[in-house]
């Protein structure tokens, strides 16, 4: 992998020469070597203080991205630093479109060459020991659905269960104990991760079992539900993200928090800018297909359960309840004419511009749940009101996006811990895509 990103700095550099005030030819004979080298080592190093070349089986692939995206842009930062800071001779026929064009090479160029290249280099999967706490539904569902995989990372050690009726076995693996029995079969059995299968359990069982996986260096995750995973596979294949989330939180920094609160405004009020003529023609067209109400609105929980008001462009019938399921197919019959292609096209959201204007949302986030459904959170779920909602997230644009959201929590989870301006940059540009592929499909 280092040679690979190492040959996407190489070609980025040699894509500017091209750009030059002299030919290429001569490029290769006054141009500082030295200078360059030391740029691909820099940025060599930055992918490596990212963990770039850590290899993650969840989310591996966004992972690499960020970390990509990470290094090319403090590589430039710091190279522009570098010029203005020691005594460097600018050459005279290094334009300003050839920095340009390297500037923008060694941001994309990383990504795509990796992706290209990538597949060659696949590394073999170590299977984990895995100690499943709870022989109930949701951990035998677990436990059958890994089995049914000819090709999985999981081995089964056993369960752990307080209620375990006589039972010595679930679906051919051993009960090893209760909640008493863990540290010691933690010591015993080479546990490499503990994958808590129980909807509800207290928080001084949680408090246990974090503080001896942490005492014991052991993963620990958390099933949110069995359809989370019985609906949805594919997220038990291998370098796939699958439905285990964790209680971690990545803290925000204040430059993180001003940035990101900066972004909303400038960007929200942008996008006003850019989408002035469908506020005036939407309506007029909502009130033609299905006189009613133009917008939508809805009681969502926010940030640290504090409850707004969402605005939407309606694409509903207006004699539909107004907390009922959301629509899971463009052929809903709740479904006006004109909301299929409001609903498409994304532009139903458009109004929550004016959330994220009022403060209550951000550009990405979490998105908000209906009040009754965050009411039958368990103490992990809760997590997702630790940060602020968005219009788009992780989940938007993922394979699972048109299933509910607290069946695909994984995703929320994944950002929360993982916060970044970068994350949210590459979210809003993947969201792009499939706003765009939505359109033209």
């Amino acid at each position: 992998m280092i040679l690979i990103d190492f040959l996407s700095y190489v070609i980025s550099v040699f894509i500017s020469f091209l750009f030059y005030t002299i030919p290429f030819n001569e490029v290769i004979i006054h141009v500082n070597w030295l200078l360059i080298a030391g740029g691909g080592l820099f940025f060599i190093i930055s992918i490596k203080n990212y963990k770039g070349y850590v290899h993650t089986i969840e989310f591996s692939q966004l992972n690499q991205i960020s970390a990509l995206l990470k290094a090319s842009i403090l590589t430039v930062i710091v190279a522009i630093i570098a010029l203005f800071v020691l005594p460097i001779n600018i050459p005279a026929f290094l334009t300003i479109s050839s920095r340009i064009v390297f500037i923008t090479s060694l941001i994309i160029l990383p990504v795509i060459v990796r992706q290209v290249f990538g597949g060659f280099y696949k590394e073999k999967v170590k299977k984990e020991n895995i100690l499943i706490f709870g022989a109930g539904k949701i951990g035998k569902a677990f436990s059958k659905s890994i089995k049914s995989k000819s090709h999985n990372r999981f081995n089964l050690v056993g369960f752990i269960d307080d209620n375990t009726n006589g039972e010595s076995q679930v679906l051919g693996a051993p009960i090893l104990g209760s909640t008493k029995d863990f540290e010691l079969v933690c010591k015993n059995k080479q546990i490499d991760r503990i994958i808590v299968a129980v909807r509800y359990i207290s928080e001084e069982k949680l408090s246990l079992l974090n503080q001896k996986a942490h005492d014991y260096n052991i993963r620990i995750n958390y099933l949110p539900s069995i359809k989370s995973f019985l609906g949805n596979p594919g997220k038990l294949k291998e370098f796939s993200g699958i439905p285990l989330i964790t209680r971690n939180v990545q803290p925000q920094s204040i430059f993180y928090s001003f940035s990101k609160r900066g972004l909303d405004i400038i960007a929200s009020s942008i996008g006003f800018i850019i989408t002035s003529p469908l506020w005036l023609i939407v309506p007029i067209i909502i009130k033609k297909d299905d006189s009613g109400p133009i917008f939508f609105s809805q009681e969502r929980v926010g940030l640290n359960g504090k409850h707004f008001k969402i605005y939407k462009f309606r694409s509903m019938k207006v004699d539909v309840p107004k907390y009922a399921n959301c629509p899971t197919d463009q052929n809903d019959p709740r479904i006006t004419n004109i909301g299929k292609w409001l609903r498409k096209t994304s532009i139903d959201e458009l109004p929550q511009l004016i959330n994220i204007l009022k403060g209550d949302m951000s550009l990405v986030g979490p998105r908000p749940e209906m009040p009754f459904i965050v009411n039958e959170y368990n103490s992990v779920e809760k997590k997702r009101l630790l940060v602020m909602p968005g219009l788009t997230g992780l989940w938007q644009v993922s394979p699972y996006r048109k299933s509910a959201i607290n069946h695909n929590l994984e995703y929320d989870f994944y950002y929360i811990e993982n916060q970044s301006l970068v994350l949210d940059i590459v979210i809003l540009f993947m969201t792009a895509f499939y706003v765009v592929r939505g359109i033209t499909n």
